[in-house]
């Protein structure tokens, strides 16, 4: 079990669902997917190198959201593979249906699902990846007993989340200025908060936990080019980053439209006139079975 008790448990699931299950959240993943995928693109190869993709191998993908990184190992995977991607929204998992239909991918398939209950047999998976979702899984001890549940002996997993937030430019030009602005109170502890593995070794400490061995973990310095304005960077930042609302919300409007204006000017430092060249901080850990 998590240290944090059974009803903060139910409380932190009903905000997930909520988070990730309204509709605008959804609207803005659809709009922006293209342009998040080049974003997230050396995050997405970081984590397929730590989960050693190749052609072949049968994966899961966990938290797909919108298909990412779930066509990449399609990708790689090869008519010899297939790449099964799950996550808790229908509505974004019929997005990345039709993301993959329209990448003309078909050695893969969507289902929902939590990851603390999957619904697979022992042992079907050669890999299990999810990019930017462990910080969401509420009991993630049990989450990891039900990643190391099916995967087959000697399989990996591999997961990417936030690094530090002070570390690569891409969360100081966003948030920067509302930092400044802000004292955010500490979160419970376990509390499904985007930077709740952020320190060194707290990811890798739960892998230890749940019985993985060989288990690496890396702080990484990644690119995160946005192929646009810095005004369009930072509205899609405003619209995808669901649990960052409350920090936007809790400014009276003038002071939020000036953090804002701090913040696109942050960004526009990086801008080379088609694209803003920042920099995002990542935590890659990974376990053999």
């Amino acid at each position: 079990m998590s240290t944090e008790g059974t009803a903060s448990q139910a409380d932190f699931r009903q905000l997930v669902r909520e988070e990730w299950g309204d509709a605008d959240t959804i609207a803005a993943w659809r709009k922006w997917h293209a342009k998040m995928s080049v974003q997230l693109q050396a995050t997405t190869d970081a984590l397929l190198e730590a989960v050693q993709a190749r052609p072949g191998l049968r994966i899961l993908d966990l938290g797909c959201g919108t298909g990412l990184p779930a066509l990449d190992l399609a990708r790689v995977a090869g008519p010899t593979g297939w790449v099964t991607a799950v996550d808790l929204s229908p509505a974004m998992i019929e997005i990345a249906a039709e993301n993959a239909r329209a990448a003309g991918l078909d050695n893969l398939e969507f289902r929902v699902a939590d990851a603390e209950d999957l619904p697979f047999s022992d042992e079907s998976f050669d890999a299990v990846t999810s990019r930017i979702g462990a910080m969401y899984f509420i009991d993630i001890q049990r989450a990891l007993g039900e990643i190391r549940r099916v995967l087959r002996p000697g399989g990996i997993v591999a997961l990417a989340v936030w690094g530090p937030p002070d570390q690569g430019s891409y969360v100081r030009g966003m948030l920067g200025p509302f930092f400044e602005r802000i004292t955010l109170p500490e979160p419970p502890p376990g509390a499904p908060t985007p930077f709740r593995f952020a320190t060194a070794g707290a990811l890798s400490s739960e892998l230890r936990q749940a019985g993985f061995r060989d288990v690496h973990e890396r702080t990484a310095i990644l690119p995160a080019p946005w192929p646009g304005t810095p005004e369009e960077y930072w509205q899609h930042f405003y619209e995808v980053a669901v649990p960052l609302r409350p920090v936007f919300g809790s400014l009276p409007p003038d002071e939020f439209a000036r953090a804002r204006s701090e913040a696109i000017e942050l960004l526009r430092a990086h801008y080379d006139g088609h694209v803003v060249q920042t920099t995002v901080a990542m935590v890659i850990a990974s376990g053999t079975r």
